[in-house]
């Protein structure tokens, strides 16, 4: 593996056998694969490089926010658990002892979710220290969505006696509330750039129908009132939140109309009746 500058210039040679490097958010340190798979960390000039793992890596690693963490999976004789360890690879802790995956970092790398389970039935969500210290159990059958944009509180899917349904708690599983009575079967889809409203999906017939709801649970809206003949399929919020453009697909697998309406799901107004959505400008005007 090496490593040059831009245009190529001054080439250095860093790892006799290495691939797929990545590169911590601060730059310090690069992550990479070596042999049948094994994970390595290293210095950014190729110094200090150690083994984090003696056996293939299935899905990968993922750094903290500040670089400080590197999230990874290896191999044990109980199958693929989630282990951290410092940026330079120092004083790793294996999180889970039950087939652990799905790292999720908090915005400011404090924190780390997970989800732990043997079987796709019962799935539990756990959150610990970005340095893998204090574990805590948020749901013993749900998975993770996604931290807040702050990264104070998480979103979450859990089991209820009415289904599965949309959590918010704070970062430690503090104050866990239900957002979701909707249908039997909710998800988390995402947050909003501002931090005050939640997308989430209700699963019905062979489709799904976008909703948004305030992050206090507060005034649940559906995006779409054309189901099941029509189903939500994508959406992206505006930079500042103050709406969102989803698509809506019909019968027809290759039509498309896009829609967009304010962040808390009223005045939805129709785009386009077949087409396609490719961003938002900086100053948040869709662009079609």
């Amino acid at each position: 593996m090496w490593l040059a500058g831009v245009g190529g210039a001054d080439p250095t040679q860093l790892t006799d056998d290495g691939r797929w490097p990545l590169w911590s958010p601060d730059g310090a340190h690069i992550a990479y694969e070596v042999g049948s798979g094994q994970l390595w960390v290293a210095g950014a000039d190729g110094a200090n490089p150690t083994k984090l793992t003696d056996t293939s890596v299935p899905w990968g690693r993922e750094w903290s926010p500040d670089g400080a963490h590197i999230a990874y999976q290896a191999h044990t004789e109980a199958g693929p658990q989630l282990w951290v360890a410092g940026g330079d690879g120092a004083d790793p802790i294996e999180l889970t002892d039950n087939y652990g995956y799905s790292s999720l970092w908090s915005p400011d790398g404090a924190h780390i979710a997970y989800t732990v389970g043997g079987t796709a039935d019962v799935l539990q969500l756990w959150v610990a220290g970005g340095d893998g210290a204090d574990p805590t159990e948020l749901t013993d059958d749900g998975w993770s969505g996604g931290w807040s944009p702050d990264g104070t509180r998480i979103a979450y899917t859990a089991r209820t006696a009415d289904g599965y349904q949309v959590w918010v708690a704070g970062r430690e599983g503090a104050d866990p509330t239900q957002l979701t009575s909707q249908g039997s079967y909710n998800s988390f889809v995402g947050w909003s750039p501002d931090g005050a409203r939640i997308v989430y999906g209700v699963s019905a017939g062979d489709g799904t129908q976008l909703w948004v709801v305030g992050a206090d649970g507060a005034n649940p809206t559906i995006l779409s009132h054309h189901f099941p003949d029509e189903r939500e399929e994508s959406w992206s919020w505006s930079p500042d939140g103050a709406h969102i453009a989803y698509a809506v697909r019909t019968d027809d697998r290759w039509q498309w109309q896009w829609w967009v309406a304010r962040g808390d799901g009223t005045n939805p107004t129709k785009l386009t009746d077949n087409g396609s959505f490719h961003g938002w400008s900086p100053d948040g005007t869709p662009h079609r």
